[in-house]
């Protein structure tokens, strides 16, 4: 019997839900949820997809049984979760990105979370929201490479594994300071 696909959707008022590749109704997933939770990103364990991480606006909440049951995991109490990225090479490292452009990383597959930069752009534009990580990418052959996509702000580059940030916004077309960038990837050339 071939194992089963299954597909994660994250709903802005509503929390996460859930399907199987064939089946056409939704289920919703917030057992252990903070009410009316907003996923903001999710991301499957890349060894074990009984294993999935979903970012909120209450933090970051773990399944170990793909989505029945959920717990919020040891972040700072309030921090907007709105992208996860699994290190490469090592599952049990993993990088958040948050509202206020600030990168966590864990160690231990996501029990404990660290602060390990902030990423600014002096010239932005105030707008009424806080910065956002939109998107985080890392670089498989150089894992101290990392990219970010930010909204409102442009793109970011760390040499060092996320503890510092440059901007990377020469040659966008457009107002770069506005730029609004919801995702990033790396890949072979």
């Amino acid at each position: 019997m071939a194992d089963k696909t299954l597909i994660y959707v994250g709903a802005e008022a509503s929390g996460l839900y859930r399907k199987e590749t064939g089946e056409s109704r939704w289920e919703n997933l917030t057992r252990g949820m903070a009410p009316s939770a907003q996923a903001r990103t999710i991301a499957i364990h890349p060894q074990n997809p009984k294993i999935v991480f979903a970012g909120t606006q209450r933090g970051v909440y773990r399944s170990k049984d793909q989505g029945d049951n959920w717990e919020r995991m040891n972040l700072t109490e309030g921090r907007v979760v709105w992208s996860i990225k699994f290190h490469p090479n090592d599952p049990n490292v993993m990088f958040l990105g948050t509202e206020g452009s600030e990168v966590f990383k864990s160690e231990d597959a996501g029990e404990n979370w660290t602060y390990q930069s902030t990423i600014s752009n002096p010239d932005s534009v105030q707008m009424a929201f806080a910065t956002r990580i939109l998107g985080l990418a890392i670089e498989s052959s150089n894992p101290n490479h990392m990219f970010a996509a930010l909204e409102v702000g442009g793109a970011a580059r760390s040499s060092d594994a996320g503890k510092s940030w440059q901007l990377t916004n020469n040659n966008f077309a457009g107002d770069v300071d506005l730029m609004d960038l919801h995702g990033v990837a790396v890949g072979s050339a």
